[in-house]
């Protein structure tokens, strides 16, 4: 753990080890996350001992609807050990100060992560309350180092490394698990084998605090660039709000599948994540995700991206409306 500015860092080679760590010391209990989060953070609860149960999302706010969690807390409180909110497509400006009153307030014990692995990468005291506000510098995320992760802990939690083996063939073969499962809609059963890292960073943590800063300053300044050719050539009626475009330009529409298929044949790219997985881990449907899913693509605004690809982009998107 690291002291920096009255305030406790725990700093890794991956922000999923930090889960595993927190969730293997509470031991067994069952974790609350949102029906469409990545699936390594399920993976990685499962990995730690505990059950992930997943809530479906709020259409207005894209995050877990509120009072489907509260609820679910109260018919059992004693069941849970944790909540992890995701800050979707890197949304930060929800206010949760009053979610985490009442999800303490049912529970006090509960360890409530505030997800902000999409976010702009911050080393500012958290103003949540929440027991870990997490952060990530692996492949595809606003300052993307390939690795490395960090959260900051509200100083009343004990951190305690488990030591683990590491194969990154086996953390391959989990990936392809992974898109096996969403392209076909099967059931993900996460292999007991060494697929986390939790290898020890090679690079201190100053090291590693100045590499992200840098990456942060030049990953927005360059999103600056192709976010504004996206906002000036698309209609506004398909942009989801300013507060989501950072991590990635989004839009909803009603064929992303035309769209995908129309920039895959000019050689240019963009995603529809995340799908929901809630019926990969489990027997439980997610109405909202599922739709929201069918309507989303993201568009790339990152390094591999240049402005001439956006305005490629857009036009072939307004051809496709």
């Amino acid at each position: 753990m690291i002291k920096m500015d009255s305030q406790t860092i725990v700093y890794e080679q991956r922000a999923s080890y930090i889960l595993f760590n927190i969730f293997k010391e509470l031991g067994k209990g069952e974790v609350l996350m949102p029906a469409n989060i990545c699936p390594i953070v399920p993976a990685t609860i499962i990995k730690a001992g505990a059950t992930p149960e997943f809530i479906d999302i709020d259409l207005k706010h894209l995050t877990m609807e509120q009072d489907q969690l509260l609820e679910t807390l109260q018919k059992d409180p004693q069941k849970y050990t944790g909540v992890i909110w995701v800050r979707t497509y890197g949304n930060n400006q929800e206010n949760i100060v009053p979610l985490i009153e009442k999800v303490k307030s049912i529970n006090k014990n509960l360890f409530f992560v505030d997800d902000q692995c999409l976010s702009v990468p911050s080393f500012e005291k958290p103003t949540t309350k929440a027991d870990l506000t997490l952060y990530s510098t692996g492949y595809s995320k606003i300052a993307e180092l390939d690795w490395g992760g960090y959260g900051i802990l509200n100083g009343k939690v004990d951190y305690n490394r488990v030591l683990i083996d590491f194969d990154e063939t086996k953390h391959d073969e989990l990936q392809n698990i992974f898109r096996e499962a969403i392209n076909h809609s099967t059931k993900i059963n996460v292999p007991k084998t060494d697929w986390l890292n939790g290898q020890k960073p090679a690079v201190s943590f100053e090291e590693y605090r100045e590499m992200l800063m840098l990456k942060t300053e030049a990953a927005l300044s360059h999103k600056k660039i192709i976010n504004e050719i996206y906002d000036e050539l698309l209609p506004n009626e398909i942009k989801l709000a300013d507060s989501f475009q950072n991590w990635r330009f989004n839009i909803k529409v009603q064929q992303p599948a035309r769209i995908l298929a129309a920039l895959f044949e000019q050689d240019l790219f963009a995603s529809n994540h995340y799908a929901p997985v809630a019926n990969l881990f489990s027997d439980t449907e997610a109405p909202n995700a599922s739709k929201f899913h069918s309507q989303v693509v993201n568009l790339f605004n990152d390094f591999r991206y240049s402005p001439d690809m956006a305005e490629k982009t857009a036009k072939i998107i307004l051809k496709n409306l």
